[in-house]
């Protein structure tokens, strides 16, 4: 399910390349670097969650939807304190209304809740997205 609000906040916590970086990203190819110590999503989305963040920005094509779901469940703090987004990808659009619904489904059940705040088409798909915004 979709949780009407009557407020979007004005700041959330992204989580595109936390703890996962996707191979089509462009920067999932390294040329070298520092180097440094990789933090898993969930270890990044719970010092988000500690330092105050109550808004979490997620997608399907992130892939760490079940770290970042993780770190909700160990926060202790309540689902209605926080407000949830996701999107789903463009692939998913393509195959259909039952595949968004079904990603939605994967999306709850990583995210541990039983409804988001939002859900968005991630990028509009040719021919398709009108179709998924109805869904």
């Amino acid at each position: 399910t979709i949780h009407v609000r009557t407020y979007s906040p004005a700041i959330s916590f992204g989580t595109y390349k936390v703890g996962f970086i996707p191979a089509s990203a462009s920067s999932a190819v390294t040329t070298g670097g520092a180097g440094g110590t990789e933090r898993t999503a969930e270890e990044c989305v719970s010092d988000a969650l500690s330092v105050g963040y109550r808004s979490l920005e997620c997608a399907e094509f992130y892939g760490n939807e079940s770290e970042v779901g993780k770190a909700i469940a160990s926060s202790g703090i309540p689902r209605e304190e926080l407000f949830l987004c996701s999107k789903v990808w463009t692939t998913t659009i393509e195959k259909g209304e039952d595949a968004i619904r079904a990603q939605l489904d994967r999306t709850l059940a990583d995210l541990g809740t039983d409804y988001v705040d939002l859900y968005l088409v991630h990028w509009p798909v040719p021919g398709k997205h009108v179709d998924a915004y109805k869904t």
